[in-house]
């Protein structure tokens, strides 16, 4: 891979990951802030991991063109949703007093 194109698949996946990031914190945390209900935070979290999944598919799909999308994005918002049950499993999320 030359440094050139590197450089474009570095800023590609810079610039959408960063956005994707951005987008995919607001679900679980609109959720987070109306509900403390367990399956409902899992559940953002499967969303959360379907937008971050969507913004690296779009990053990657000039570099790895037999990318499957539908794979990348379920694996990624299954891990998500795999995060946010270990958080609430371990007790980390918010308490209100």
């Amino acid at each position: 891979m030359s440094t050139k194109l590197a450089t474009g698949v570095w800023a590609t996946w810079f610039i959408w990951v960063t956005a994707g990031e951005f987008a995919d914190f607001l679900v679980p945390a609109v959720v987070g802030a109306l509900t403390s209900f367990g399956p409902a935070l899992v559940l953002a979290g499967v969303a959360e991991g379907a937008v971050l999944g969507a913004a690296q598919c779009f990053a990657l799909r000039r570099t790895i063109p037999r990318l499957i999308a539908q794979d990348w994005i379920g694996v990624t918002a299954l891990a998500a949703a795999f995060a946010q049950e270990a958080r609430i499993g371990t007790g980390l999320r918010c308490q209100t007093p």
